[in-house]
């Protein structure tokens, strides 16, 4: 009986031996990612960013008390004129070489030759504008990422990362080093909540006397004064249709 008992657990012990390097390879990773803004885009001071939840599911990074400016000629690496780019670097999870990215209902995909590639998302007056007065309080790029194993295409895994740029805390240059966004521009955009709105102006048009003799409203009160003075039941039935 004893040597059956050890038979299994021998058995039991070997089993987890063997599967304990395969669920390792298994986990589950994720890019990581960076900021990678470069110095074309921002005036003197780089941007403050708040990275949350690097090398997961979904990775958020927060762009705020950023000092913006546009750049004034294509860039290159997808960085035309016209707009502030603010950059992230994309290190790929181990493994994947391969990637899908779909964005604003569009898809795209790309094979990846290094570990790692830089995005970048545009930032111009009319979009801070745009997510002012759809009374967001971030200006928003939402792209889903799908890493794919070369080595076995049926493997892969969704990562989604999200660009914010609050609206509040973003001065931005044009061309000529004119603020063309700042905190004022910025309160003026807001829209109006319903509660502060003010009421439709109303006319207010005098009304004409009516001098035909019988009709006008003196007339009718002066009748009235004078039925309750000769009847008290009179006044008791003109008080019921007030």
């Amino acid at each position: 009986m004893n040597k059956k008992i050890l038979t299994i657990m021998t058995a039991l012990v070997l089993a987890l031996a063997v599967a304990m390097p395969v669920m390792a390879d298994e986990t589950v990773k994720y890019a990581k990612v960076e900021d990678c803004t470069k110095s074309d885009s921002y005036d003197q001071t780089a941007p403050k960013v708040t990275p949350d939840g690097s090398e997961t599911a979904k990775t958020t990074l927060t762009y705020s008390e950023a000092s913006l400016k546009i750049v004034t000629e294509d860039k290159g690496q997808g960085r035309p004129a016209g707009y502030s780019w603010l950059g992230f670097t994309v290190k790929m999870p181990s493994g994947y070489t391969k990637y899908k990215l779909t964005y604003n209902g569009k898809t795209e995909e790309k094979d990846v030759s290094g570990e790692s590639f830089d995005e970048y998302v545009g930032v111009s007056p009319k979009k801070l504008e745009e997510a002012t007065k759809a009374g967001n309080e971030y200006l928003e790029y939402n792209l889903d990422y799908e890493w794919v194993k070369t080595d076995n295409g049926s493997e892969s895994v969704h990562q989604t990362i999200l660009i914010r740029i609050k609206l509040s805390g973003v001065t931005l240059k044009d061309e000529q080093n004119k603020e063309v966004w700042n905190n004022d521009i910025y309160e003026e955009a807001k829209p109006v909540p319903e509660t502060n709105k003010k009421p439709a102006a109303t006319t207010n048009k005098k009304k004409e006397k009516d001098n035909t003799p019988g009709t006008g409203v003196e007339n009718v009160y002066a009748v009235a004064g004078l039925v309750a003075v000769v009847t008290l039941a009179g006044a008791v039935v003109l008080n019921k249709r007030k």
